[in-house]
């Protein structure tokens, strides 16, 4: 499922600027959005599609969607004071000898690039004011509100589920990173930066860009960056695993017959089973499949 680190990049850029349609889950092709996943899948994280102010305890759907607020669920949570952080790195990528940008690229990049994408050399996404809110196991469980919130029973109290009755899973976030977000655009020596500067300014106006500020620098270079920090990405409280099983006498292959959730460990490996059926279920979430947890490879 790999794609040049070009349509990652541009897409990463473009789906973290907050309140832009590209952002939307669906609203673009899937298989940039399984690059997004996959560059998150590094750290174990699950990227914020759409920045809704997102905050630990919320617990979305595989889409990305809210689907309920810590209030609702959690609603003794204090949350903890923000810590300082660096987990999301600068991510740079030439396009100068990129021809093919293909999944609609072309016309994302002509917005800045004078109809073609030959004008802009280079894309840049650098994070800053970086910072991420946590809360221990511990702590959600001991706040967890089972009258307001059944449908996360299992998924707290580490309940085995049968694989017919998971319809999807839903994330519980444990950790929240929030970042402010500059894209730096470089554009060719022989492009006119004045009016790159102008198509930038335009295109975020048709979407609510209140939180974004465009720049044109001293050189051949266009800089857009929010101004304020917004989540970026979270990290899962409780992560699935399968259990398989055979029917008895029939000496067939072992069938994934139940979900058992469990708390995130502090383990990278460990984790990285269960966030990988995660991402099976956030990369299927528009493709009409209903239960890729009944694939365990």
């Amino acid at each position: 499922m790999l794609i040049p680190n070009c349509l990652r990049i541009i897409w990463l850029g473009l789906a973290l600027w907050a309140g832009s349609a590209l952002a939307q889950p669906g609203g673009t092709s899937t298989r940039l959005r399984d690059e997004l996943m996959q560059h998150f899948s590094q750290d174990n994280l699950v990227p914020v599609f759409l920045p809704r102010s997102q905050e630990v305890g919320d617990v979305l759907d595989v889409r990305g969607a809210v689907y309920a607020r810590r209030a609702d669920c959690f609603p003794g949570l204090v949350l903890s004071k923000p810590k300082l952080g660096n987990t999301l790195q600068e991510v740079s990528i030439s396009l100068e000898t990129e021809g093919n940008f293909g999944l609609g690229l072309k016309r994302l990049v002509s917005v800045f690039a004078s109809g073609k994408a030959s004008a802009a050399t280079r894309l840049s996404i650098v994070f800053t004011d970086q910072y991420y809110v946590s809360a221990s196991t511990m702590e959600l469980k001991n706040t967890y509100s089972k009258a307001k919130c059944p449908f996360l029973a299992a998924i707290v109290e580490g309940k085995a589920l049968d694989i017919a009755s998971v319809k999807e899973p839903l994330l519980v976030l444990q950790e929240v990173f929030y970042a402010k977000k500059k894209l730096a655009i470089d554009i060719g020596k022989d492009a006119d930066v004045g009016a790159e500067f102008e198509k930038v300014k335009g295109a975020l106006a048709l979407g609510p860009s209140g939180h974004l500020g465009v720049k044109h620098t001293s050189g051949n270079q266009i800089l857009v960056e929010s101004t304020q920090p917004v989540p970026i990405a979270a990290r899962v409280a409780f992560l699935p695993t399968t259990i398989t099983g055979t029917t008895l006498g029939t000496g067939g292959s072992p069938v994934v017959r139940k979900v058992l959730w469990q708390p995130a460990s502090t383990n990278p490996a460990l984790d990285a089973k269960g966030m990988t059926l995660i991402y099976k279920e956030v990369y299927n979430a528009t493709a009409g499949e209903q239960n890729p947890l009944l694939t365990d490879d």
